[in-house]
């Protein structure tokens, strides 16, 4: 009997997670003490349940693209003819191996979709991680503004207090009417009730903070942001957009449409079986070989609309990617000159508008004590005091923002 070789096309898994290992094992983080940004981002990127899923769906239609990219299963068959009813002398009896071969280079082509889906679900895992990476940078600069905030409330609400003091020993001493001790405590409650909001919602925050990393609990203490550092150069962000994850996955889609273009290509060619087999013929006793081919004739589908279509999704794709390269570099330098504003206001307000507002409400209160100055004259320092430092704190937040994402946007390789 003629034997024929069937060939088992096999290709490794995509490796969906490059830049640091995920912990399947989903462990509770419980991270104590001071915790920065970087640390957060790692933790985050380790231990999210939901990185972890995505990267296991990612390979769902690999695993499809790999079972197309395989030869077709050898038929074996056995045939017994003009048995039984006295005719057994011209018995025939037949055992025959068919075998599809494709034509045009199918298989392949095909293999190479696979390595093209293979690459397209790295870069998906990339931009994955990438996502979550703002994701997480954006809640924890929302936990540290609001945990910042409550502490700049918390020192604005003990110096309404001691205006009480003030307000009250000035009118004991006639100096000023009781109405004046009545709005200090009337402002006082303002900055305690604002101050009491803003902890729940840190809380809140924390909560959800904590929840990226896989923990039910926000353990950490505080949360430490540094100042801003040089900033990065514009000519090397927009250099560095080939390594962004929304223009890798557009090169990585064309070269998947180019792949399917080409292999619905290659379907056109008929698909030819190859059989081969031996004949027992009992009325000569005699054993005989036998071989033979078909093909499927493409008389009434030949592919061509199929061909078409793949070939029109792969010019579109060509387009997208194009478009997307020129909306990427005006986005860039769009971000990067953000962020050049937020760190010119960072530091406008922190050395600056919070010092003189500082110095300000110092001289105020000096000057109210001693009847130089109306309370309303020091409740409106207080005012612009806790303005002063709140724009300080937003200037920071949004410089961080920024930076953020202008770098795992895009400057990360």
């Amino acid at each position: 009997m003629c034997r024929l070789l069937a060939v088992i096309i096999w290709l490794p898994g995509p490796a969906l997670a490059q830049e640091s290992p995920v912990d399947t094992t989903l462990g509770q983080a419980n991270p104590h003490g001071v915790l920065g940004l970087d640390q957060a981002l790692n933790l985050a990127l380790s231990r999210n349940a939901e990185l972890i899923a995505r990267a296991a769906a990612l390979r769902f239609e690999i695993e499809q693209a790999r079972a197309e990219a395989v030869l077709s299963n050898p038929t074996l068959e056995f045939t017994d003819e003009n048995f039984g009813g006295g005719v057994s002398q011209f018995e025939e009896r037949t055992l025959s191996l068919s075998q599809p071969l494709p034509l045009g280079g199918r298989v392949g082509k095909r293999k190479k979709v696979v390595q093209a889906l293979e690459h397209l679900a790295q870069i998906d895992a990339d931009a994955a991680r990438r996502e979550l990476a703002l994701s997480t940078g954006d809640a924890f600069l929302e936990t540290w503004w609001l945990q910042e905030r409550l502490r700049l409330l918390r020192r604005s609400e003990e110096v309404s207090r001691s205006a009480i003091g003030a307000a009250e020993e000035r009118t004991r001493m006639g100096a000023a009417p009781v109405v004046e001790a009545l709005r200090a405590r009337a402002a006082t409650s303002e900055r305690e009730i604002e101050r009491r909001r803003t902890e729940a919602n840190l809380e809140i925050a924390r909560v959800n903070l904590a929840v990226f990393w896989g923990d039910t609990l926000a353990t950490f203490d505080t949360l430490a942001l540094q100042t801003p550092g040089p900033l990065p150069q514009l000519d090397t962000l927009l250099a560095g957009a080939d390594r962004r994850p929304e223009l890798r996955r557009a090169r990585a889609e064309t070269k998947v449409a180019e792949a399917r273009w080409h292999a619905t290509r290659a379907e056109r060619f008929p698909e030819i079986s190859v059989m081969s087999g031996v004949r027992h013929l009992n009325e000569v006793g005699e054993t005989g070989f036998l071989a033979g081919l078909s093909a499927t004739l493409p008389i009434f589908d030949s592919r061509d609309a199929a061909v078409r279509a793949a070939e029109v999704e792969y010019r579109a794709t060509q387009i997208r990617e194009t478009l997307l390269r020129r909306a990427l570099a005006q986005r860039t330098t769009a971000s990067y000159h953000a962020l050049e504003a937020a760190r010119q206001n960072y530091e406008t307000a922190q050395n600056e508008g919070e010092p003189a507002a500082r110095e300000a409400l110092e001289k105020l209160g000096d000057g109210y004590r001693a009847g130089r100055f109306t309370y309303l004259d020091y409740i409106e320092g207080q005012r612009a005091a806790l303005d002063a430092a709140l724009t300080t704190l937003d200037a920071l937040k949004e410089y961080w923002s920024s930076r953020l994402a202008l770098e795992w946007g895009g400057a990360r390789p």
